[in-house]
């Protein structure tokens, strides 16, 4: 069963969205949220969880510059370098003013700063901005890595219906808008309306790369590209009655790639192994449809047995938890959880460094933290220390018996080996031979058919040459016979002077 219950709740002086909550790693790797809510501010939370003591959470506003007066908040990302810089994106709108000429205006601001991780660094980069206008209006934020450069670049759905792409370029330290096609081509130029979400993975050897994103339009689209040649391999859609709110692609038991899908108007299904069965095979999530439009999904481990679970965010505010079956893989509603508020986003992290992760929701008024129960986390600790014995127990099993097994074994078989590798290596050596001796024979071959080629262009030269001698030896004795005959005539007096 799932034991959590709310150790911490922070409100929003004003509401954020989908777009608004992400996760930086601080000081030991301990994890800290950052909320934005739509009028300019956004907060940072940190909690601290002492043995025995009652949770501490330490909430404060960062200073992000280039916000300005009047700007709503739309989304907000961060990241990690492979150097371990941060890096955080924030989307701006800043309405247009009733009476006055100027149209509303939307930027991509980047903070980012070299620095040691720390409690300063965050405050820090909120300083070190490089702002970009959009001649768009801005929803999902969302970065991915480029395997082969390890670099990570930021894609941004834009209501003019296409994805663009953003770099870094680190030869002048700013970012700028490049060309999709050249990197996504899976994304260039689409034709199914505004994006609402965004979702990539790649595969484990890095060579493929899986996009699915849902559309406002109710399209949902799959596609698969080989990273090497840059070409798309699959395209799979589907149309739903209704906007599309998330996507996630996942993974049980590193098995076959799974999609989840949220609709607003109809229930949520999860798609089953979709790079062979793109999107033919399908399980309906029930009462999902039930509770409001469904506005987040999460993948977690939330009960703790090695195997993740559907956590969906609906408007109603409703939290449903759904577990596969393994026997039938059909998926069944395991909890329902009600918050005070409709239910925006959700996390699963260790924000405690406590080696437990804590469930986060950002609802409509503000953010709920939530930890498992004692009890849960007891269990899951019995469960880690009898996975650990029973590997011990293996390894001693491989230690004290496979190991001479697999010598006496290997003993008996290496000298069958040694004699077949021996054969083997005979009849490959007999081929090479004989391969050599018919390379021999082809050379001869070659050679003598250029000789006979050569000697027929020789022929058929000299016999054009003899056949030209004695058409112009015909010719010239014609001209002398004519000759004669003219003459004898004249003689004869047969023609007339």
């Amino acid at each position: 069963m799932i034991g959590l219950s709310d150790v911490h709740y922070f409100p929003l002086p004003s509401q954020g969205n989908v777009y608004s909550l992400a996760t930086v790693e601080g000081v030991g790797g301990v994890r800290r949220l950052l909320v934005a809510s739509l009028r300019r501010k956004v907060f940072s939370l940190e909690l601290q969880c002492l043995p025995g003591e009652q949770c501490q959470a330490s909430v404060k506003e960062v200073p992000f510059t280039y916000i300005p007066n009047g700007a709503e908040i739309i989304a907000l990302d961060a990241f990690h370098t492979q150097a371990d810089d941060l890096v955080v994106g924030i989307t701006i709108v800043k309405p247009a003013v009733a009476g006055r000429p100027t149209p509303s205006q939307s930027f991509l601001n980047v903070y980012s700063e070299w620095g040691e991780a720390g409690d300063s660094l965050l405050d820090s980069v909120a300083q070190n901005c490089f702002s970009l206008e959009l001649s768009f209006a801005p929803y999902h934020l969302f970065h991915t890595p480029l395997p082969a450069s390890r670099e990570i670049v930021w894609l941004l759905s834009g209501g003019d219906e296409q994805i663009h792409l953003f770099r870094e370029d680190k030869l002048n330290h700013c970012y700028q808008e490049e060309p999709l096609q050249p990197l996504f081509p899976e994304l260039y130029e689409l034709s199914c309306g505004v994006v609402l979400w965004i979702d990539v993975v790649y595969s484990l050897e890095q060579d493929r790369r899986i996009t699915a994103l849902a559309c406002e339009s109710g399209c949902l689209l799959l596609t698969q590209v080989d990273v090497a040649s840059n070409t798309v391999l699959s395209t799979h859609t589907k149309n739903y009655s209704g906007p599309l709110s998330s996507v996630r692609l996942f993974t049980l038991d590193n098995e076959s790639l799974d999609l989840v899908v949220t609709s607003t108007l109809s229930p949520s299904v999860v798609y089953s192994n979709v790079l062979k069965q793109g999107l033919s095979e399908f399980h309906g999530l029930p009462e999902s449809g039930s509770h409001d439009i469904a506005l987040c999904v999460l993948l977690a481990d939330v009960d703790m047995d090695g195997r993740l679970e559907i956590m969906i965010g609906t408007y109603g505010q409703e939290l449903l938890i759904y577990k596969q079956c393994e026997c039938v893989k059909e998926w069944h509603l395991l909890k329902r959880m009600t918050l005070a508020n409709p239910i925006y986003s959700l996390l699963y992290l260790d924000l405690t460094a406590d080696g437990v992760n804590e469930l986060v929701a950002l609802t409509l008024k503000g953010v709920h933290v939530m930890q498992h129960n004692v009890d849960q986390t007891e269990k899951r600790e019995d469960r880690e220390v009898e996975r650990i014995f029973k590997v011990l127990e293996q390894v001693a099993e491989i230690k004290d018996y496979q190991v001479d097994k697999i010598k006496n074994s290997s003993g008996n078989q290496l000298s069958i080996l040694n004699s077949n590798l021996e054969v083997t290596v005979g009849m490959c050596e007999s081929i090479l031979e004989k391969g050599e001796e018919e390379e021999s024979v082809d050379v001869a071959l070659l050679v003598k058919r250029e000789g006979r080629k050569a000697e027929w262009e020789a022929f058929i030269r000299d016999m054009g040459e003899k056949c030209a001698r004695v058409d112009k030896t015909f010719k010239e004795r014609e001209e002398e016979l004519s000759e004669y005959y003219k003459q004898l005539e004249q003689k004869l007096h047969l023609t007339e002077n």
